[in-house]
């Protein structure tokens, strides 16, 4: 990512200890907060899709946006 005044570094998120089936919180960059359960990953964990509690959706997520993902 390039560092412009629309834009900033991001330090990716280290999500190796994550496991699928693991519930987590998570949060975006715009701020939205939400639960969620890890369904997959990539093997290298940069990579990986929830399934946000109570609305069901998916997500793909990726540590190089800005997400915060902690283990509830």
């Amino acid at each position: 990512m390039k560092n412009t005044a629309a834009t900033k570094w991001i330090k990716p998120q280290a999500w190796g200890h994550l496991q699928p089936g693991d519930h987590v919180h998570v949060t975006e960059a715009s701020g939205f907060t939400y639960a969620a359960q890890v369904e997959t990953m990539t093997p290298n964990a940069d990579i990986i899709w929830v399934r946000a509690l109570g609305l069901w959706t998916r997500h793909l997520l990726t540590n190089h946006e800005g997400v915060l993902v902690t283990l509830a």
